[in-house]
């Protein structure tokens, strides 16, 4: 089976504490067949629209009752029977398509789905440290620490008396904590400047075919793609940072900005019929030289739309 993930907009849901209406984005992994012969984009477009659909008719009640939160979106702790209520409400399988391995989560009020421990670390460069102090080798790694045992050996060999052991162990402890406080600031900042490379950005091909969705520390660049979609057509979250230069969006919510994401869109146009632009979190949208046919909102107090 194809496998497909996707992304969109649910609610806005009551929330009875806070007073205020609150977005909620659905993301969402299947894998799904088409028994009947047909263009695979359309059939692609057509998973994802009923799908979709499905998702907000089956969560909106169950929200509005009480049967489920925020709580229960935010960590996935809802009735696993929910999925089998979206596969069937979504009528895909009277048109021919079976889906397999439904899974969803939910980025409540712009913030990620993705819980921070699970995301991936920069790898760590294996660091050793080789010196010579008062005449004693003092050999360490970053993975397998301070050489102990070779510079005791050295320090047997040195010792003459009780108090020169002495004196000699209390200069142990201190180079041990010195070495060890000096290693892990090297590390550190070996990591922070040299690690990952934070302000390279990667052109992608998007053909507008479907959800363009970017997340984590992504550094992505589009041009020229032209998008007529029945979702959202751009949606950022994390701390992605996006440029689309000449890019014609036509969709009910052109981009969807949450968490840090920052996106700068120069020249093309944007048609929506719910949200041009719709940024929430601590999101930035600027926006130069580009038609806008649409609402835009900035969920206060730190998301930010200009040039529009």
């Amino acid at each position: 089976m194809p496998s497909d993930k996707f992304a969109g907009p649910i609610g806005p849901f009551r929330d009875t504490v806070q007073q205020r209406d609150v977005l909620v984005m659905a993301f969402v992994t299947c894998e799904y067949m088409s028994r009947a012969p047909g263009d695979p984009a359309q059939i692609q477009n057509e998973v994802r629209t009923q799908l979709m659909r499905a998702v907000r008719e089956a969560i909106a009640p169950k929200m509005a009752s009480g049967e489920l939160q925020f709580r229960n979106l935010g960590e996935g702790t809802f009735n696993p029977s929910l999925l089998g209520e979206i596969v069937s409400g979504s009528g895909l399988a009277q048109m021919g398509v079976q889906i397999g391995n439904l899974s969803m989560q939910f980025g409540i009020d712009g913030r990620d789905p993705t819980p921070p421990r699970q995301q991936q670390q920069p790898p760590q460069q294996q660091i050793a440290v080789h010196a010579n102090v008062g005449g004693l080798n003092i050999n360490a790694t970053s993975g397998g620490g301070l050489d102990t045992q070779g510079l005791q050996n050295q320090l047997k060999d040195k010792a003459k008396s009780q108090i020169l052991w002495y004196g000699i162990g209390c200069g142990i402890l201190f180079l041990v904590v010195v070495g060890i406080a000096g290693m892990g600031l090297y590390i550190w900042r070996s990591a922070t400047a040299g690690g990952v490379p934070g302000g390279a950005v990667a052109a992608s091909k998007w053909n507008g075919a479907s959800t363009f969705t970017c997340s984590g520390n992504d550094n992505v660049r589009i041009e020229g793609t032209s998008a007529k979609l029945s979702t959202t057509a751009v949606s950022a979250q994390g701390n992605c940072k996006l440029t689309l230069v000449n890019v014609d969006i036509t969709a009910p919510t052109g981009i969807e900005a949450g968490v840090n994401a920052v996106v700068t869109v120069q020249g093309g146009s944007i048609t929506a019929t719910t949200f041009a632009v719709h940024a929430t979190g601590n999101a930035q949208v600027h926006v130069t030289g580009t038609k806008v046919s649409g609402k835009t909102l900035a969920a206060p107090p730190n998301a930010k739309i200009t040039g529009v």
